[in-house]
């Protein structure tokens, strides 16, 4: 289920059943980060079932505040290699408000030169037209030059069938390997 770092803490803190979340981010928070749904839109009638008694954004700030921790050896390393003259996408399935918060709030748009995610591009990562958005980003680069490493096999899988060099990676240490 998407979400279920939130569905887990906000099922505990607000005494709701995790079910009760699970239908939203089942479907329409799927069409949110495909950008063909307003997360702002689609949540309001959730809310009461929710228990959700404050703003739309109080929500989506206590939803991605809490949900993000940055790795900070991780993150050194990343600018490290964007000091070297390397070239940083974060690739990501995301819907818009949320990869704004991750952009401005955790100040990963600073340590990547582009950001694109799946409400951008309207598919998720492991679709190899998500890929082809890169390379139009890019055109000077090509596939065969990008190094993109990401947690999910068929995410590897889909970048690879586009021609590029995909590693998986599950911790610092696969980071480090991969760079």
């Amino acid at each position: 289920m998407h979400g279920e770092w939130f569905s887990k803490r906000y099922s505990e803190k607000f005494n709701i059943p995790i079910e009760e979340l699970k239908d939203f981010f089942d479907n329409e928070f799927q069409e949110c980060e495909l950008g063909r749904k307003d997360l702002k839109e689609v949540i309001l009638p959730y809310l009461p079932k929710w228990k959700w008694a404050g703003t739309i954004d109080e929500l989506l700030h206590f939803w991605f505040a809490e949900s993000y921790r940055l790795d900070d050896e991780a993150i050194n390393l990343l600018k490290k290699n964007k000091n070297l003259g390397k070239i940083l996408v974060l690739a990501t399935n995301q819907e818009k408000y949320r990869v704004d918060f991750m952009k401005n709030e955790m100040g990963l748009e600073k340590v990547f030169d582009f950001v694109i995610s799946s409400h951008e591009t309207g598919c998720f990562k492991d679709n190899p037209e998500f890929y082809k958005q890169i390379f139009k980003l890019l055109p000077e680069i090509k596939p065969s030059e990008i190094l993109f490493f990401d947690d999910r096999e068929k995410n590897i899988k889909a970048a690879e069938s586009v021609g590029i060099k995909a590693k998986l990676y599950k911790n610092l240490n696969d980071l480090k390997e991969c760079l």
